[in-house]
């Protein structure tokens, strides 16, 4: 975290400067360490592209968003992205919104001891 960072967070958790409180500080670190883009949220953003609510997008509509809209992604990073979203002549959402979002890793499995 850098000092201005910093400086937030101690303002989000104690804004008098008095006591920071466990539970104020768990309340704001977890929402700063919350996994960023959801599947659902990227889904909802890539939605908003889909002229026809098929759930897809045409791949020349998808290039010109990414390269010239909003964010404007460098031509590579594109290309990445085309890659990713199997270079198919329309870019099918949901499919594409679960590759790029990290899924959280499966629970893990502790052994059981037996019972003698």
């Amino acid at each position: 975290m850098n000092p201005d960072e910093l400086e937030e967070v101690k303002a989000q958790i104690d804004p008098e400067k008095k006591v920071i409180s466990f539970a104020k500080l768990k309340l704001v670190m977890e929402e700063r360490l919350k996994p960023k883009g959801t599947v659902e949220e990227l889904t909802a953003l890539f939605k908003e592209l889909d002229r026809d609510d098929d759930m897809a997008i045409p791949a020349p509509e998808f290039k010109n968003y990414m390269l010239n809209l909003g964010q404007k992604l460098p031509l590579e990073e594109y290309e990445a992205l085309w890659k990713e979203a199997g270079n198919d002549p329309s870019i099918d959402i949901a499919a594409l919104a679960e590759r790029l979002c990290p899924q959280p890793p499966p629970p893990k499995k502790g052994k059981k001891k037996k019972k003698k």
